[in-house]
């Protein structure tokens, strides 16, 4: 008897085919490993928040500087704007803990007015295009009376 005559051969080359085949699939379709070629990692985005200027305190209002590090304040949104370079963001501002809050696309100082004499809290929150909370900053304030501001 000859070794690869009759049904052997065939079985054997069809075994062969479907390993070949097996092993592309599985090399093609692990994700590769790029630890040692990859860019190096972003710094994390953060939010440093100062506290209100004084004289603004006194005239019932807050003027609140902050600075946004590794991210570029702009009011571009969606999954889309996750991939711009420089990283994009924006603040969600809450006054007082209250259940809503606005959004802010520049680093420009926020200015805001009408605030009763007394203690107020300010939460800046500093979010990716899609909305998603990256890093927030609470800073808390008094605004004085009228009668005891200082006059200018």
């Amino acid at each position: 008897m000859q070794v690869g005559t009759g049904p052997v051969k065939p079985l054997l080359v069809f075994v062969l085919l479907i390993a070949l085949l097996l092993a592309a699939v599985w090399a093609f379709a692990r994700e590769p490993d790029y630890s040692a070629t990859s860019a190096p990692v972003e710094p994390k985005p953060a939010i440093v928040v100062m506290e209100p200027t004084p004289g603004s305190l006194a005239k019932q209002g807050a003027v609140v500087v902050f600075r946004a590090e590794n991210i570029t304040m702009s009011p571009i949104f969606g999954r889309e704007a996750l991939e711009k370079r420089p990283r994009l963001g924006h603040l969600h501002v809450t006054v007082d803990d209250l259940a809503w809050h606005w959004v802010h696309t520049t680093d420009e100082p926020i200015q805001i007015r009408g605030f009763a004499p007394g203690k107020h809290k300010l939460l800046l929150e500093l979010a990716d295009p899609t909305h998603r909370v990256i890093d927030a900053q609470a800073v808390e304030f008094t605004v004085l009376p009228e009668e005891s501001a200082p006059h200018r």
